[in-house]
């Protein structure tokens, strides 16, 4: 009696035939990737990892097999110099005794694979068509696609098999967004020194190689980043005149900025309405100081870089929640200087005189500006420096997105794909690699439309059921792959996000067995490669 398949698995040819035609063309057999190494002994994936550690990718594949009703999806890369071409599947281990169980939540063990193939799409497979094309133009390592396969492994949903979410489209698709936002380091800081955060697209030190080197990050070099800045403003107020200046560092006495009202004035005697209204001016001045060097070239790419990759795949959790990875920013100081404007008159008051709170107490030995006086826990100073952490900015970047609505364009589109990636962000991405995918296809008969609300589904490609071929004059007749177009990172997401809602109908037309709703099932994988993503970039 045949052991019954789950839906959702490749239709392959027998394994007798299969481990015969990869002889007579002299392929090694499929290597199951598994990361679960013991102490001192190597697994299938080091050893086939070893010989090409320093394996760059030229182009990767995601690709869909036309054989019904299952329409199995994988990848297929290429590696430069002759590396060969390689195929990476998501299927049910080849003795699981319960495939049904994959329509259950806990699911089953999933088998994932890496073989090499002779051609995109091997004649010793079901006939496949191309859905997603990316050709690199920027050095990729076999390292990455790995890093990739490793963080589905270790998602503590994701590990598993199930027909509704987490199957070979899930495995397929993940890599294939991953791979393209990690070629570009996408969550990595764009300027000096490029040792800020640790590189997703690399291969030093992945499975125990080229240890010489660290991939981890040194962060001990951040606060010593003297990128100059040179950004001021000015306002009066009564007869003098206060400047505001950004600097890396700073002999005047400090206040952290979220006591930024805490100041008071000595001198001259101001009512409370013209004090409430300095300490207004000095607030506002701050803000401008903060968005016009978010806006500066290296830091907004820092911020974008972040931001648009948190985006990149709809993520909708609250950015705060962020913070484990965010990049690290260099500290700075605001620093508010007064000077009188005016010539004072018949019994007005001298210079204006704030009172600073100290919170450490200051050695001897650093001495302060000419003028300044120390007295009870305060300092009183014509002038003051306020201090932004990396974590008070962050703050305040995060108060800026949250109320984006009232803020400059460049947060303005945040939580929109076709806004938040503007050109800068495209630029990137055209820079290092080509996407090309397919729009028109020919529509499954079987999928009731009617059951789509709000989907556009002539641009998702599923075919009808051929003949199961195997050699490649014969495949040949089934018909050639659809015409690609040029696409960019955005198109090439939405493109995505529509094959898992097609997913998700044909899921619920089964929900009494997968006792699944459609909006659940794209909700569930969205946010799975989302933390599939954090994983990769923590």
């Amino acid at each position: 009696m045949s052991r019954p398949s789950a839906p959702g698995v490749s239709v392959d040819i027998s394994g007798a035939a299969k481990v015969a035609a990869r002889r007579i063309r002299r392929l090694g057999r499929a290597v199951p990737i598994d990361f679960n190494l013991k102490a001192g002994t190597e697994n299938e994936l080091m050893a086939w990892y070893r010989g090409r550690s320093d394996g760059l990718v030229r182009a990767l594949q995601l690709r869909q097999e036309r054989e019904g009703p299952y329409f199995h999806q994988f990848i297929v890369f290429e590696l430069q110099d002759g590396g060969g071409l390689f195929r990476i599947d998501r299927r049910l281990r080849p003795n699981e005794d319960a495939p049904m169980n994959s329509l259950k939540d806990e699911g089953i063990p999933a088998f994932d694979t890496i073989e090499p193939v002779v051609a995109w799409d091997d004649p010793l497979f079901p006939a496949s068509d191309c859905l997603i094309s990316i050709e690199f133009k920027v050095d990729v390592y076999l390292a990455l696609i790995l890093k990739i396969c490793r963080a589905i492994q270790e998602h503590p949903l994701a590990q598993v098999y199930t027909l509704q979410r987490y199957n070979c489209y899930f495995f397929a698709q993940t890599i294939t967004m991953c791979a393209a936002c990690g070629a570009v380091d996408w969550a990595r800081i764009g300027i000096c020194p490029l040792k800020w955060l640790p590189t997703l697209n690399s291969n030093t030190g992945f499975l125990k190689f080229n240890e010489s080197a660290h991939e981890h990050a040194d962060y001990s070099e951040v606060g010593h980043t003297s990128t100059p800045i040179n950004i001021t403003t000015q306002f009066t107020h009564k007869g003098h005149k206060l400047t505001l200046a950004l600097a890396r560092r700073t002999s005047l006495p400090r206040i952290p900025h979220y006591q930024i009202d805490k100041p008071n004035i000595v001198a001259p005697s101001w009512k409370k309405d013209d004090v409430e209204s300095l300490r207004h001016k000095i607030d506002t001045s701050v803000q401008y100081l903060l968005e016009t060097y978010w806006k500066e070239g290296p830091i907004r790419r820092v911020l974008l870089k972040y931001l648009m990759a948190k985006e990149s795949l709809k993520i909708s959790k609250d950015l705060s929640s962020f913070s484990p990875y965010m990049p690290r920013l260099p500290e700075i100081v605001i620093e508010v200087r007064s000077a009188q404007e005016t010539r004072l008159g018949p019994g007005q008051a001298g210079a204006l005189m704030f009172q600073i709170p100290i919170y450490k107490p200051v050695p001897s030995a650093i001495g302060y500006q000419v003028g300044l006086q120390k007295r009870r826990g305060v300092v009183i100073s014509d002038s003051f420096g306020i201090h932004l952490s990396n974590w008070h900015q962050w703050m305040e970047l995060i108060g800026k997105v949250k109320r984006r609505e009232e803020h400059s364009p460049m947060f303005s589109s945040l939580g929109q794909v076709s806004g938040s990636i503007d050109d800068e962000c495209l630029d990137w991405f055209k820079q290092s690699m080509v996407i090309r995918v397919v729009y028109k296809a020919i529509v499954q008969q079987d999928t009731p439309q009617e059951t789509t609300p709000n989907s556009n589904m002539e641009n998702i490609p599923r075919y009808r059921r051929p003949r199961r071929m195997i050699f490649g004059w014969r495949k040949g007749k089934q018909g050639k792959e659809q015409q690609m177009t040029p696409a960019t990172i955005t198109d090439m997401q939405e493109y995505l996000l529509h094959l898992i809602r097609a997913h998700s109908i044909r899921v619920e037309q089964y929900k009494r067995a997968t006792k699944a709703i459609a909006l659940d099932v794209v909700s569930d994988i969205g946010r799975a490669m989302d933390e599939v993503w954090d994983k990769l970039i923590e």
